[in-house]
């Protein structure tokens, strides 16, 4: 698989009339639901008696991958 299958257009959700956090929330909206999620999920993961680490790393990478 190509790289170019994998990048989105901007405008293509809403030209498909997909709902879209940015669209629900305003985009400032969703930037603070995904810090208040990934800041919950770390806090529960952190919680659990088992090496986190790795958990962690991918929640970070997740919270702040661009397409």
């Amino acid at each position: 698989m190509t790289l170019k299958k994998w990048v989105k257009t901007t405008g293509g959700d809403s030209d498909l009339q997909k709902s879209t956090y940015p669209a629900l929330l305003t985009l400032d909206g969703a930037k603070k639901a995904l810090v208040e999620h990934t800041n919950a999920a770390k806090l529960a993961l952190q919680k659990l008696d088992i090496d986190a680490t790795y958990l962690l790393g991918l929640t970070d990478l997740i919270a702040v991958r661009e397409f």
